[in-house]
C-alpha cells in the first residue's frame, strides 16, 4: 500500500470537487457512478428508446501523482415507464396464454430503472402485486401514503393509483 501525504490528499479532494462541479456546469447527469450527456442522446423513436453517451471516471491518488482515468460508456433509456412496460407484458402474456404476473416478474426482476424525478438508478429485486400508491409507509415515525410521500419529497404527483 502506498502512502500519500496530507498536502497531496487535500489537492486530490480539491481536484475531485472541481471535476464534479465541471460536470454539473456541462449539464452531465449522474446515474449511478457514471456521467451522461442527455442533451446528446441519440433517439430511436421507432424502438422507443434513446442512447445517452457518457463516461465513467476514476480520480486516483497514487504515490506517483494524481491520475484521471476516463472510460466511455453508454446508457440505453427506454421511453416507456415501468408501468407502461408492464402493460405491454400483460398484453403479450394474455395473447400467448402465459400467467401475466409470472411473466412480469421474470422480465423485470434484475433489470435497472432510472427514476425521472431524481435520475437515480434502482435494480428491481421483486414485484409486489398486492400494494398500490395508497399504501402507507413509516416515514420518521409517522405513517404516510406513498402518494403523499412522493408529493412531499419529490414534488411529484402519482396519477395512477392502481
Amino acid at each position: 500500500m502506498c502512502k500519500v501525504d496530507k498536502e497531496s490528499e487535500e489537492y486530490f479532494t480539491y481536484l475531485k470537487s472541481c471535476f464534479n462541479n465541471l460536470m454539473k456546469e456541462l449539464k452531465f447527469e449522474q446515474i449511478g457512478r457514471n456521467m451522461y450527456d442527455s442533451l446528446k442522446a441519440v433517439k430511436f423513436p421507432q424502438h422507443q428508446f434513446e442512447i445517452w453517451p457518457g463516461f465513467e471516471s476514476a480520480l486516483l491518488n497514487r504515490e506517483g501523482g494524481i491520475y484521471l482515468n476516463i472510460e466511455p460508456c453508454h446508457k440505453i433509456i427506454r421511453f416507456e415507464s415501468a408501468k407502461e412496460y408492464m402493460a405491454t407484458i400483460e398484453d403479450r402474456a394474455a395473447s400467448k396464454g402465459y400467467d401475466e404476473r409470472t411473466e412480469i416478474t421474470r422480465v423485470l426482476v434484475g433489470s435497472t430503472v432510472v427514476t425521472r424525478y431524481n435520475n437515480k438508478t434502482y435494480r428491481i429485486t421483486g414485484v409486489d402485486f398486492d400494494h398500490n400508491p395508497k399504501m402507507e409507509i413509516n416515514v420518521g415515525g409517522k405513517m404516510t401514503s406513498l402518494l403523499d410521500y412522493y408529493k412531499q419529497k419529490y414534488n411529484e404527483t402519482i396519477i395512477d393509483h392502481s
